[in-house]
């Protein structure tokens, strides 16, 4: 059930958001005048009516040709939230699933007009994953996913403005993600207060991590604009209103690499809080085409000669397009673990710092997850509270490591190697 609201929302938040906006920044319209039109001795400006019906959708894609991709971006970043520093060395290992969703500059769409259409991007993103140490400092985790193996995407949704509705049907929609991150223990654990507050470290990470989306899908269109029609020689200004069907197709290629440090501290041991600064870098773009045809007929009587709803033109509309996401997006992570023996569940909250909105809530995304972390028999050097005295007995050690092997010591030997 939350998988399914997860992906509704990534459908509703993305596909129509983005798909309202298809026709993009190369959009060609063609109108071809009705035969009937010339019965009643009139013409349509074809070319100016052109331009009215493509006015709207480039100017869509103009105002908002940053933020979509980079709502994908971010969320690009989501799959696999981690609580603890270190995993352990093997066989040391944790593995689980998590699911999240994001928005890009949300209050874009308080300012929305036909004239100014700004929305936000966004998405959702979620992942398995498992994850090991390589040594005791150094961890890898590798996150996958894909769509269709949690929830076949079969859905209608609707949108309007003023002058334009559509309604889309999404059939066939194919959402994968991949990603690995590699994390370093750079200071260790120690403990505070005893059962009560411990420092969990400062861990040092950065994720790889690709999103690939393809879609093959349908638009119904209305779109009511204003066209100049002649008729014996009397020029008027009528409403009219395009009615097209159009088969629509977009993929999206991202690539982000994100480095990130975080800090951790353990509170009774069953809470674990973990927070600090990340930033994506992002490559890829967004792809849309869409291919449309249908009819222009006028909304009222034309200079009391041309009854209303005449079919006008026969109309085509063909779009095709790329845009690419901010290559620079920063972020602040703040996050909860909460320990139950091997079973882990984690919230995370991530600010985007971008725009120039205060609300530190206008990009922001949110992740929840679960997770299964198991220690190996090798128990981690950094798991004991008395950290302080383990760091004295490694120096002892070392110091007597430097001193020349006398045989006659072969018993300190054998008493230096045990410990």
């Amino acid at each position: 059930m939350i998988m399914r609201c997860v992906v509704r929302s990534w459908c509703v938040v993305v596909l129509v958001g983005l798909l309202a906006s298809v026709a993009g920044a190369s959009t060609t319209v063609k109108i071809s005048p009705d035969p009937a039109l010339s019965g009643f001795g009139a013409t349509i400006d074809t070319t100016a009516a052109e331009k009215q019906f493509a006015k709207y959708i480039d100017t869509f894609f103009e105002k908002n040709r940053l933020v979509f991709p980079s709502g994908l971006a971010m969320v690009n970043t989501l799959g696999y939230p981690i609580g603890k520093s270190y995993i352990g060395q093997f066989p040391s290992f944790e593995f689980g699933t998590a699911a999240g969703l994001g928005v890009f500059q949300r209050h874009r769409q308080d300012d929305y007009t036909d004239t100014n259409p700004t929305m936000p991007g966004g998405g959702a993103n979620g992942g398995f994953h498992i994850g090991t140490g390589i040594t005791d400092d150094l961890d890898i985790i590798l996150k996958f996913f894909s769509l269709n193996w949690v929830y076949r995407v079969d859905e209608t949704f609707e949108n309007q403005g003023d002058t334009t509705q559509f309604i889309f049907y999404a059939k066939d929609i194919n959402f994968y993600s991949f990603g690995a991150k590699l994390r370093y223990n750079i200071i260790d654990p120690m403990s505070l207060v005893p059962f009560v507050l411990k420092f969990g470290g400062v861990t040092v990470g950065c994720g790889l991590d690709y999103f690939r989306m393809t879609a093959n899908t349908s638009m119904d269109i209305t779109d009511t604009r204003d066209v100049s029609v002649d008729i014996l020689g009397t020029n008027y200004s009528t409403s009219a209103v395009a009615n097209y069907s159009s088969d629509v197709t977009f993929t999206a290629d991202i690539v982000s690499v994100t480095p990130e440090i975080f800090v951790y501290a353990d509170l009774f041991y069953f809470i674990t809080l973990y927070t600090g600064p990340s930033c994506s870098f992002n490559w890829g773009s967004l792809n849309f085409k869409m291919d449309g045809a249908g009819s222009l007929a006028n909304s009222a009587t034309i200079g009391g000669i041309v009854p209303a709803n005449t079919q006008l033109a026969t109309m085509t509309i063909v779009s095709d397009y790329k845009m690419g996401p901010y290559f620079v997006i920063p972020k602040w992570v703040v996050g909860a673990e909460f320990n139950f023996w091997v079973l882990k569940l984690q919230a995370e909250v991530s600010m985007a710092l971008t725009g120039t909105n205060t609300d530190i809530a206008d990009s922001m995304m949110a992740q929840v997850g679960v997770r299964f972390h198991f220690q190996g028999d090798k128990e981690p050097k950094r798991s004991d509270d008395d950290y302080e005295e383990r760091v004295k007995k490694r120096d002892e050690r070392k110091k007597k490591e430097k001193r020349p092997l006398d045989r006659n010591r072969k018993y300190e030997f054998i008493e230096d190697y045990i410990h």
